[in-house]
């Protein structure tokens, strides 16, 4: 969910830039002519205007259903189909989008909406025909997902002229602006759905500033085009944007970007760098449940144990890569992740199964993966890996396994309301809560029982005594823009990047 926990599947790989390829040795006549014969034959490379091509592996088992839209590889995409009424922006902040203001009085939330904005389809987007839409949006979900969000509390909501009025029954905070600017709770066209149901995984309809032109999940690609009666698009925005895993063969686009979370140190670049705030957390989650070996936490912590300490001892060699120590980055107050090593550990019965990716695909995934199965080597425990791919959220919830690597949004500072989230909620990752003791911790916070810095304290505390959820790493994205490209406004704290709100340095070419 959202930028903070959206599930991440796949790791990047480093590519030579395109433009290294072809300045020294096309003419402006040979680079008119490759563009005009690609164009004949491929629709991705029919292009209008100043176009983008971001470049990530994690562009890989795409989906445009409305239940993978979080997952991170497709929020790429559909963050620019959908017109939220907030939206977290390249600046690192909520900010009004489809609503030009919003206000808040106790628990009445009113938000004024911009006027003659329509998906591009034609229907309106109003403050009567958002409401219709946030109503089958909760619908979609049961009562269990809903209640540790916002919603659960939400009494009323009403349309009136350009306003769309909340009320709750109880605070809500700024988790009610998280939750708005996921695109489930975003303006999703009729069109999209028959009755309540979404109609296809490869189709979306746009209520955003762009429309998808092309979408080909075996080829790993997909294709925007901006929609130039979305009054809320800036003049200087890319007319087209290209995602693709890999390159494009016979694309000269006006600029790039790669995004990535594995480049190595040492590199030699003339683009421009921005380092997001290593706010995902890489951390091993252990299969808990009754029948599993982890099931004991004398095993988990023995486990703990000799990770932490091969941690300890491993030199990064990886950008904004950072060894974790608390859950969250940077945050350890009062609890230093330990890990004491038992005495009179027991083998595993079973072989353990591993989910992961196979050894040799990306040296990123190497590194962190190596880390396990030299601890495991070191404990004497078999283990064997499962490297079907995660395509969905269905199957990242549903696959069976003792140990996971999992790659999380978990936000570089603690927040009860995001906590919830994390390990309460149905709607975000389900961290694994044995005892129930983080769920109780929130409880005491929310009754008035603890203070904020009691709450962290205890909160590092059961991670690390529970020893369920291992921290490896924290890291962000390396976001590597052409040098054509402004990133004066680019903050590190932003997540999915806004393609609407990209510009171009003043007078410079790529």
């Amino acid at each position: 969910m959202r930028r903070k926990v959206q599930i991440v599947v796949s790791v990047l790989i480093v590519a030579i830039p395109l433009c290294f390829l072809w300045k020294p040795v096309l003419t402006l006549s040979q680079i008119n002519t490759a563009k005009i014969f690609n164009s004949m034959f491929n629709p991705m490379l029919k292009t209008t205007g100043s176009s983008l091509l971001l470049k990530s592996e994690i562009i890989s088992d795409l989906s445009l259903h409305l239940d993978d839209v979080e997952l991170l590889q497709n929020a790429f995409i559909v963050q620019s189909l959908v017109g939220p009424l907030v939206r977290f922006s390249n600046r690192g902040r909520y900010e009004p989008y489809v609503a030009k203001s919003w206000t808040q009085s106790g628990n009445s939330w009113v938000f004024s909406l911009h006027s003659d904005l329509s998906c591009e389809d034609g229907q309106a987007i109003t403050a009567q025909n958002f409401k219709k839409s946030l109503e089958r949006s909760l619908r979609k979900f049961s009562h269990d997902e809903i209640q540790e969000t916002p919603f659960a509390s939400l009494k009323s909501m009403t349309a009136n002229g350009e306003e769309l009025i909340m009320e709750f029954s109880k605070p809500v905070g700024k988790a009610l602006l998280e939750y708005l600017a996921m695109t489930p709770f975003a303006f999703l066209c009729e069109s999209n759905f028959d009755g309540d149901k979404w109609i296809s995984h490869d189709k979306f309809v746009s209520s955003g500033p762009y429309r998808i032109t092309h979408f080909d999940n075996r080829a790993q690609e997909a294709k925007l085009e901006i929609r130039p009666e979305w009054l809320l698009s800036p003049s200087g925005s890319f007319k087209e944007v290209y995602l693709a895993k890999e390159e494009i063969s016979g694309l000269l686009p006006t600029a790039k970007v790669e995004m990535t979370y594995g480049k190595m140190k040492s590199r030699d670049s003339r683009d421009s760098l921005v380092l997001e705030v290593p706010r995902a957390l890489l951390s091993l989650r252990l299969g808990i449940e009754q029948d599993q070996f982890f099931s004991n936490r004398q095993n988990r912590l023995a486990l703990q144990s000799e990770v932490n300490r091969i941690v300890s001892k491993t030199e990064i060699a990886f950008e904004n890569y950072h060894r974790a120590e608390s859950f969250f980055f940077g945050q350890v107050s009062g609890h230093e992740i330990t890990g004491v090593k038992p005495s009179n550990i027991l083998s595993p019965k079973k072989v353990l199964q591993i989910r992961g990716q196979r050894e040799g695909l990306r040296p990123e995934v190497d590194f962190y993966q190596n880390i396990l199965f030299k601890a495991l080597s070191n404990l004497g425990w078999e283990y064997e890996i499962i490297t079907r791919p995660v395509g969905s959220a269905k199957d990242f919830f549903t696959m069976k396994y003792d140990i996971a690597f999992d790659r999380s949004h978990v936000d570089a500072t603690l927040d009860p309301d995001f906590i919830r989230l994390l390990f309460k909620s149905k709607l975000g990752p389900r961290y694994q809560d044995p005892g129930k003791r983080v769920a109780n911790l929130v409880d005491d916070f929310d009754q008035g029982r603890l203070s904020y810095r009691d709450f962290l304290i205890s909160f590092n505390s059961i991670i690390s005594e529970e020893a369920a959820i291992l921290p490896l790493y924290h890291r962000g994205f390396t976001w590597d823009f052409s040098s054509n490209v402004d990133t004066s406004s680019m903050s590190p704290l932003m997540s999915i990047v806004r393609y609407e709100d990209i510009h171009l340095k003043d007078d410079e070419k790529y």
